[in-house]
């Protein structure tokens, strides 16, 4: 499972893309958490090598941002803003041993999401 946010190309639809290219299928449910303010959506993975186990299925979730308070959207922004549309994929920061491309959010900003 992958929590996203639904914001720029970080949701579910710029994520998907990755899992595309490998083959997998995204399926038409949509599951709905209201109370939680979260979408999530499936894809069903190709068929495995030969001899090789099952792949499992690949769960993508995402924050409705749109539908959380002026407090909360301000805080994903701050966090969120180093990553510009359409780059998910253009950084090589992995190479570097960072794997998120997003500042880390502050101890205070944690904190203030936790309460949410």
């Amino acid at each position: 499972a992958i929590r996203s946010f639904g914001t720029r190309d970080l949701g579910i639809d710029g994520l998907r893309v990755m899992f595309e290219e490998l083959g997998y299928v995204m399926q038409e449910e949509v599951m709905r958490f209201e109370t939680k303010r979260v979408v999530a959506r499936w894809l069903a993975p190709p068929r495995a090598p030969d001899g090789f186990p099952p792949l499992p299925r690949i769960f993508l979730s995402e924050l409705d941002v749109d539908a959380c308070d002026e407090e909360l959207k301000t805080i994903v922004d701050a966090v969120l803003g180093r990553t510009a549309q359409g780059e998910v994929r253009k950084s090589q920061e992995e190479e570097v041993g960072r794997v998120a491309r997003w500042q880390l959010p502050s101890a205070k900003q944690y904190a203030q999401c936790e309460k949410m």
